[in-house]
């Protein structure tokens, strides 16, 4: 066993927001998937930065994760985690996975740092086995903390390279239609909002779907190919 609080000393702080992070995931994969964590299955976890995630979803399955990010600093800071997950430098934009190769792809917060996120989606969507899921996470772009001249522009008037430079994220229009390429399309965006968000949980619980999923935070989907 790993002492993790020794282990990742440098970044413990941020590992144990990844816990937290991993347990979410994981519960709501059981929820809106038939994935079984107790049957060995292949992940593809792209964006993972350090990858603490994935060693978390590591240590409580017996799934097969890959974990990877384009950023080589970071995915490999930890040799470690090697002991729990294949570790790779990948481009999501050019996988080099063969066709219906994974049972679950997690998207988590990175598509809007990726210039290119259509491409990365189709590539995605290309290694992921039919039947398989797709986890994908990323923050609104209406949220509260987006600046005002965002929250009442008009979507055509935001280039792709301010969406991407200031990691803006995505409205809920513009994710269903990016994700309409998969045969099923759930949004477990409040679910994920009102398990997460103490105060704002309460909140939204009262609140009218149209004014929620224009201003939450985060957008959240589970997709089945």
């Amino acid at each position: 066993m790993i002492n993790e609080k020794e282990t990742f000393k440098e970044d413990y702080k941020y590992f144990l927001t990844r816990v937290k992070k991993a347990k979410t995931i994981l519960n709501e994969l059981k929820k809106y998937t038939t994935l079984n964590p107790n049957k060995k299955i292949k992940v593809l976890a792209v964006g993972g930065a350090y990858g603490f995630i994935e060693y978390n979803l590591a240590k409580w399955t017996k799934w097969n994760i890959i974990t990877s990010d384009i950023e080589k600093n970071l995915i490999t800071k930890y040799p470690i985690l090697r002991k729990y997950l294949d570790v790779r430098v990948l481009d999501t934009t050019k996988l080099p996975f063969e066709n219906d190769t994974f049972d679950l792809v997690i998207f988590n917060h990175v598509i809007e740092h990726i210039p290119d996120y259509k491409k990365a989606l189709k590539e995605l969507y290309r290694v992921l086995k039919q039947d398989g899921y797709f986890y994908l996470a990323t923050p609104n772009i209406y949220r509260k903390l987006t600046h005002p001249k965002i929250v009442f522009a008009k979507k055509k008037g935001i280039s792709d390279n301010i969406r991407i430079a200031h990691h803006m994220g995505f409205s809920k229009q513009e994710l269903e239609s990016l994700l309409s390429i998969f045969g099923s399309i759930k949004n477990i965006t409040k679910d994920h909002m009102t398990n997460n968000l103490k105060i704002f949980g309460k909140i939204a619980i009262i609140l009218p779907k149209t004014i929620f999923h224009r201003y939450s935070q985060t957008n959240v989907f589970v997709c089945r190919k």
